[in-house]
């Protein structure tokens, strides 16, 4: 028999429990795409409110031009959606799936952090060879809820005596700049605590999103695969738990920035057509989504459906050797390191092993007695484990080609990644190679950035003041004038294209630099200093 509390306050717990039990409950949401035949306007959506009985009923696009599959959809909130299911004017009655972030925080002991996993996928010798480049693509995010970094106040009272904690405090993470994110709902902020509504978690985000952003050569902590990228963050949460921000919301909202790839460190079982068809639209106008494939250890599309991994369009990253990644070369595309990955830490948790900002692991002989739990809680790096956290690194990836050749599409993208993975890894659980960095660049340059420009004596795809101090350092090797046939001419270098490489040249290089705008104060001494360089030589 069910236990009853025995108390002067029985039936006021009873309601308590009711009411908790509901709003746990209401964590998926009753929350539906409904698809009309036509476009309601507002006045018909007004109707359908009164009609239906609806506590909310809402365009899914503001717009029909970027989705035109969703032009017609509505996002409705209703505890019966029989009626709807009625009239004779709806298409299609689906749940909004809820996608959950793929996380798992097991603690990964005696690693060594970052460089295991840059090894892995050849990020060091691709940085090496090719460098960051000099374009500054932004990347799309959608999860919950992100903010800024919350951490503990140190007082450091010198070497042997450690530190002691002050206070909390809101602050910018030195790898994590607020100026390199954007938040698409700026209107869905809650005024009290300057977060997402509905409760969202945002240090799953703030993780994911470190790795693919993370500040670089700044002396301090970690870095990011995509050192020059920002990110234009756009929530699924809407305000006051009035329903969710769908994916045709969010396909529109990316495109019209411009955004080519987008990270989606979550997943669910739901499927739903309206999505499929957003994505779709989305792709065809230039958008890739890179989805996680989740963490169950099952194969998909045989033992578990996973979306949006397992939608067409959707580039679906496995764990390349992560023991419960989901599995499959069907429906997974790529694989990436998804154990004890090196993140910046932004808030609470108590799970996974925490270092300091140089990478030494926080222990109880760091801390305080008595708040052991909150200097774990709030170390500025921390690792974790998941397929949420292997697709940030293809993204990454997608975001670096981007910074060498923006002029790339998104299909670009896909196919670049694709022809340069390795072989597929897993035996009985098969997930599909690992993405190799040096070989994607390396595969880009050959065959997407096209004849190499006239000036650009460094062949970087960039004609600047650095080709102006190599053709003079050429000119100088050589001792005057060199022409086609010297084994050392570059045709780069022959600006007026007169067989020969002389002073000529450098002249014309200087005034091509010059009618550059972008070329700065300082680039036009350098500039000088060359035709000094010369005029020493010659006479």
């Amino acid at each position: 028999m069910k236990r009853r509390f025995n108390t002067p306050n029985q039936k006021i717990l009873e309601v308590m429990i009711k009411r908790a039990f509901q709003k746990y409950n209401q964590k998926e949401s009753d929350f539906y795409y409904v698809k009309y035949n036509t476009r309601l306007t507002q006045q018909q959506l007004n109707q359908k409110k009164s009609e239906h009985n609806l506590k909310l009923i809402k365009h899914a696009t503001k717009k029909t031009g970027l989705i035109p599959s969703a032009a017609n959809v509505v996002i409705v909130e209703s505890s019966n959606v029989r009626s709807l299911k009625q009239d004779p004017n709806v298409v299609l009655v689906e749940k909004v799936p809820v996608y959950e972030p793929n996380q798992f925080n097991d603690p990964i002991s005696n690693m060594s952090l970052q460089t295991s996993d840059f090894n892995r996928v050849n990020y060091l010798e691709a940085i090496e060879a090719f460098g960051v480049g000099n374009h500054y693509p932004t990347v799309g995010q959608v999860e919950g809820r992100y903010e800024g970094a919350y951490h503990l106040k140190r007082s450091y009272q010198g070497s042997q005596l450690g530190f002691v904690v002050d206070y909390f405090e809101r602050y910018e993470h030195p790898d994590m700049p607020d100026s390199k994110v954007t938040v698409h709902n700026e209107e869905l902020l809650n005024p009290l605590t300057g977060g997402m509504w509905n409760g969202a978690n945002p240090r799953h985000a703030f993780q994911v999103a470190s790795l693919i952003i993370g500040e670089t050569n700044n002396n301090y902590g970690m870095a990011g695969y995509c050192p020059n990228a920002n990110l234009y963050f756009v929530s699924n949460y809407n305000s006051n738990s009035a329903g969710t921000y769908g994916i045709p919301a969010q396909c529109e909202a990316l495109l019209e920035q411009g955004i080519k790839v987008i990270n989606r460190s979550a997943g669910g079982t739901n499927y739903s057509q309206v999505d499929q068809d957003a994505i779709n639209d989305a792709y065809e106008q230039g958008l890739v989504w890179v989805a996680s494939a989740g963490n169950d250890n099952q194969e998909l599309g045989v033992q578990r459906n996973q979306y949006p991994c397992m939608y067409d369009n959707v580039f679906c990253v496995a764990g390349s050797e992560y023991g419960i990644s989901n599995y499959g070369l069907d429906y997974c595309d790529v694989s990436a390191p998804s154990a004890g990955n090196l993140v910046a830490n932004m808030s609470g948790t108590n799970m996974g092993n925490t270092y300091d900002e140089f990478g030494n692991p926080l222990t109880t002989n760091d801390l305080v007695p008595g708040l052991e739990q909150y200097n774990l809680q709030y170390g500025p790096y921390r690792t974790v484990s998941g397929t949420s956290f292997g697709t940030p690194i293809v993204t990454a990836l997608m975001g670096l080609l981007l910074s060498h050749n923006p002029d790339l599409t998104n299909e670009d993208l896909v196919n670049i990644v694709l022809a340069t993975i390795g072989s597929p890894l897993g035996g009985s659980q098969p997930v599909p190679g690992e993405v190799n960095f040096y070989e994607a660049l390396s595969y880009m340059y050959a065959n997407y950035m096209g004849e190499i420009p006239l000036g650009d004596v460094n062949q970087d795809y960039q004609v600047n003041v650095v080709d102006t101090v190599n053709l003079v350092n050429l000119i100088l090797e050589v001792g005057g004038g060199i022409d086609s046939n010297h084994p050392q001419y570059i045709p780069q270098g022959d600006i007026n294209q007169d067989g020969s490489i002389n002073v000529v040249d450098v002249v014309n290089l200087i005034n091509m630099i010059l009618r550059n705008s972008d070329t700065s104060q300082r680039d036009r001494r350098v500039l000088q200093k060359q035709l000094k360089r010369l005029s020493r030589w010659y006479t």
